[in-house]
């Protein structure tokens, strides 16, 4: 299914909605559209709290929050730098990409609750690409976690 990139709430109620401006950030080559869907201050600590399999084990103390919210930021700077390399050197065109329907794996055990949403990307001149990325719950409310995998699709299957 094609689409059109446009603009999206604020307010994410499902996971999956996060994958268009994902899209979007990616496509305007802006981390900072990605660090709008991280979580906010003041929900840092109980998503990490909730999900430490996945962003890992940060010991309590008063700079904790502010270590966290730096750890989440570059860890989706460098993420974004990796599409972008992978975008320049296959020659993506993110102007005309088209996705699949997001789907959702939810992880959930001892020690993590986020869920994976994985998407198809088609590019007309690039072939096909897989994009995953974490995204957790908190109170209602998703946000984007601490990755976003982008890879072809046949290294994705393997």
């Amino acid at each position: 299914m094609a689409i059109l990139l446009s603009s999206c709430g604020g307010r994410y109620n499902n996971a999956e909605e996060l994958t268009v401006p994902i899209l979007q950030a990616i496509k305007s080559d802006n981390c900072e559209k990605l660090v709008k869907l991280l979580p906010p201050a003041d929900k840092i600590n109980p998503v990490f709290a909730a999900n430490k399999g996945t962003v890992g084990w940060v010991y309590y103390n008063k700079y904790t929050k502010d270590y966290r919210e730096k750890q989440l930021r570059a860890r989706i700077r460098t993420n974004m730098d990796i599409i972008k390399t992978i975008s320049a050197d296959n020659k993506l065109d993110w102007d005309n990409v088209e996705y699949s329907a997001p789907t959702k794996d939810d992880v959930t055990d001892s020690i993590s609750s986020y869920s994976i949403i994985s998407t198809h990307l088609k590019f007309p001149t690039g072939g096909t690409y897989d994009l995953k990325f974490h995204a957790a719950n908190d109170n209602g409310k998703w946000y984007l976690l601490d990755d976003i995998y982008f890879s072809t699709a046949q290294e994705a299957s393997k």
